[in-house]
């Protein structure tokens, strides 16, 4: 009952979450404004709606307008960032990265498949569960308040949690246990060295065991292991696992997954070091 009241109850310093939401925003802001091809790729050949935009009957709309909205998140982003009316640049953030997003996510779904590229997904829901946040009507970094609840913390955490759950979970899902034989990764492997001739692939494409090896261990980091990032003593274990893990993927399968969302997501464990490195900056620093 004790941990339960707690769970509830504890509260954490706000600046641990003023400096986490600051560092996402900017985070997912520099990402946008180095992938221009966001704004631009739904146009440059077929489009199949996602299932969401098809429920709602949202149909594609210009190059010019996505434009807009490209330049309206980006300001959205950049308000929320430095906590400029919160509740309302949140809410305004979630609804223009969705649609954003689910348009250029149009240019690369298959229109004989469901299947949505998820790269981007734990951004959406972070943002979207800011929204019911207590704490997310902060708007300065504040070192004595404490209105940031632990479960607020846990649940933004869960969701990181669960995206890489999910992952797993669809893997399983269309091949089974059959996922971890080691010929299915080596099949990725030795068709990205043909379609683009990478060749630290050919590293691990003879060696079946060491595949079988790294295929059951992505299997277990996203469905087991993962959840250590709940857990303070073992989150940054985890997220060094979890870099790892990304970069391979991004040397072997040339799929950056580092920058699109890995960064924006290891804020939420990076803010608690960084406020407590910037407290000390300031207690050492001569105007103090």
């Amino acid at each position: 009952m004790n941990s339960i009241n707690r769970f509830f109850t504890n509260k954490l310093s706000s600046g641990q979450f003023f400096v986490f939401r600051f560092l996402f925003c900017i985070a997912v802001l520099l990402y946008l404004l180095f992938n221009w091809f966001y704004v631009t790729g739904p146009y440059g050949g077929n489009y199949n709606p996602i299932p969401l935009f098809e429920l709602f009957k949202i149909e594609q709309w210009s190059l010019g307008v996505n434009k807009i909205l490209y330049i309206l998140l980006l300001g959205s982003l950049s308000f929320l960032a430095f906590g400029k009316l919160p509740r309302i640049f949140t809410a305004l953030s979630t609804v223009l990265f969705f649609l954003f997003m689910g348009n250029y996510l149009g240019s690369m779904k298959s229109p004989n498949s469901n299947y949505v590229w998820h790269s981007h997904n734990m951004i959406l829901y972070i943002l979207l569960a800011l929204n019911f946040l207590p704490v997310n009507k902060v708007k300065t970094l504040s070192f004595q308040s404490k209105e940031f609840y632990l479960w607020e913390l846990i649940l933004l955490k869960l969701i990181v949690c669960t995206g890489y759950f999910g992952s797993a979970y669809i893997k399983l899902k269309t091949s089974g246990l059959d996922w971890m034989d080691g010929y299915t990764l080596q099949a990725y492997f030795i068709q990205k060295h043909i379609l683009t001739g990478n060749t630290f692939v050919l590293n691990f494409v003879d060696n079946l065991n060491l595949l079988i090896v790294i295929s059951w261990f992505t299997i277990l980091l996203e469905l087991i292991f993962c959840f250590g990032l709940l857990i303070r003593k073992t989150e940054f274990y985890v997220l060094g696992m979890l870099f790892g893990f990304h970069l391979m993927i991004l040397l072997t399968l040339e799929i950056n997954f580092i920058n699109s969302h890995f960064l924006p997501i290891s804020t939420l464990f990076l803010a608690r070091p960084i406020l407590g490195g910037l407290k000390r900056f300031l207690k050492q620093s001569p105007s103090s």
